[in-house]
């Protein structure tokens, strides 16, 4: 069963602010693309993620850890 999610963008009378996050090179390209499927802008889907984390109080998706976690590699002795 395919569940479709439909999102009125609704702007407020609050002026829009630049947002700034470092990611991925390969990442935003994956991202752009699909919010070009479904005809989005980037900025329009970064604001659909902030929207539901508002809406939900949190993370809109499940965070767990890993199934086992990754060695941490010890630091090299000698001076900080």
């Amino acid at each position: 069963m395919c569940t479709a999610y439909v999102y009125r963008m609704e702007w407020s009378h609050m002026a829009a602010v630049p947002l700034n996050v470092k990611v991925d090179a390969d990442l935003k390209r994956q991202a752009e693309a699909v919010f070009a499927q479904v005809g989005l802008t980037t900025s329009a889907g970064v604001n659909i993620y902030l929207k539901k984390v508002v809406a939900v109080r949190g993370i809109p998706f499940e965070l767990r850890a890993e199934s086992e976690p990754q060695a941490v590699p010890a630091r090299a002795a000698g001076p900080v």
